[in-house]
């Protein structure tokens, strides 16, 4: 129905406005990116403390990554102590990786266990389902962590004892990327922390063998931009954010609907462009505002929806309306503004 008056029209189209702003920010938690410093420390015997943000990584994709790719034996040796028994994410303790959800190898907690994601067949691209080791760091005490991949199996020791061995295929390596790179006390790109301390950090693929706790073998920036997780993605196939883009689709319908109405009511004039192009702001308006704001996707092809199905619902409301001005069967609400095209 056709709104009675230009004020009942400009009021609709507000509290349409306001309803989209409160549904695609709320719940209105800060999280925009944000310039850290890193926090790591290096203690006089050469171990590394790690507090949130702090990070080492390696300026290349190690020169070992070939080698485990081609089935060369892999094994990792850690000595770690945590600082909270508490903390997970899984909270990295070494990575090999590019982002959170495409690792080769990440060697993690989570609570008081120890957690090892490998890729290989029959896991997704960041390794899970994952190896899981219990209560490894239920109190604040040093662990030496020994992960061996060899042909036929992945093997996990703590303390010199052997606490988990799975069955592998003889080249379960042969799927890894070798342009990761390697980082340690946190995830390559950041925001999976770990806290504690690591005194021995080595990789050792055939007869090469790197320690990873000598000076020089780790780059330590001073500062970086942290990205929260959500911005690194700008297309998520989650369920629950498709649902969320139908809704936003359904919602600039409707908008763009009432602003054909608003535009008539006051008698201006208006065109499928002009309705398209004005929802098509607003949406990148809400998109910008999102890159502060936690819980919220800014994703691109959100405001291509958004314009696209506003441009539908003016099509839609102009189309009734001249059929109302030729005095049609569709709606008899106001008359089309003069000029229009």
């Amino acid at each position: 129905m056709a709104p009675r008056s230009p004020r009942r029209a400009r009021l609709l189209l507000v509290v349409l406005a306001a309803v989209i702003v409160v549904a695609s920010l709320y719940p209105f938690t800060p999280d925009p990116p944000r310039l850290v410093t890193n926090q790591l420390v290096r203690a006089d015997d050469g171990s590394l403390r790690f507090t949130p943000p702090s990070r080492a990584i390696t300026p290349e994709p190690p020169a070992w990554l070939p080698a485990a790719a081609a089935g060369d034996a892999l094994a990792v040796m850690l000595e770690a102590r945590s600082d909270d028994p508490s903390q997970g994410g899984p909270a990295r303790l070494l990575t090999v990786s590019r982002d959170y959800r495409h690792a080769n190898l990440q060697i993690g907690q989570e609570g008081e266990d120890l957690v090892v994601r490998l890729r290989r067949p029959g896991a997704d691209a960041g390794g899970d389902p994952w190896f899981a080791v219990d209560s490894v760091f239920d109190e604040a005490a040093w662990r030496r962590i020994e992960v061996d991949v060899a042909p036929g199996a992945i093997t996990i020791s703590v303390d010199g004892r052997q606490r988990l061995r799975a069955p592998l295929a003889a080249d379960a390596l042969a799927g890894w990327d070798t342009g990761m790179r390697l980082a340690l006390g946190d995830e390559v790109v950041g925001q999976r922390g770990w806290s504690g301390t690591l005194r021995t950090a080595e990789v050792r693929v055939g007869a090469t063998a790197v320690d990873y706790l000598a000076p020089g073998a780790l780059e330590v920036p001073e500062r970086w931009w942290l990205l929260p997780e959500r911005l690194r993605e700008p297309v998520d196939l989650d369920p629950l954010e498709l649902a969320a883009t139908i809704a936003h689709a359904v919602t600039f319908l409707a908008l763009g609907l009432v602003l054909v109405r608003a535009r008539e009511a006051r008698g201006a004039r208006t065109s499928v462009a002009r309705v398209a192009g004005a929802a098509t702001l607003f949406a990148v308006v809400l998109l910008v505002v999102k890159v502060g704001v936690g819980g919220r996707h800014p994703a691109v092809h959100d405001v291509a929806v958004q314009g696209a199905s506003a441009a539908v619902g003016a099509w839609w409301a102009l189309r009734r309306a001249r059929r109302a001005a030729r005095g049609g069967t569709g709606d008899r609400g106001a008359p089309l503004a003069a000029g229009r095209r």
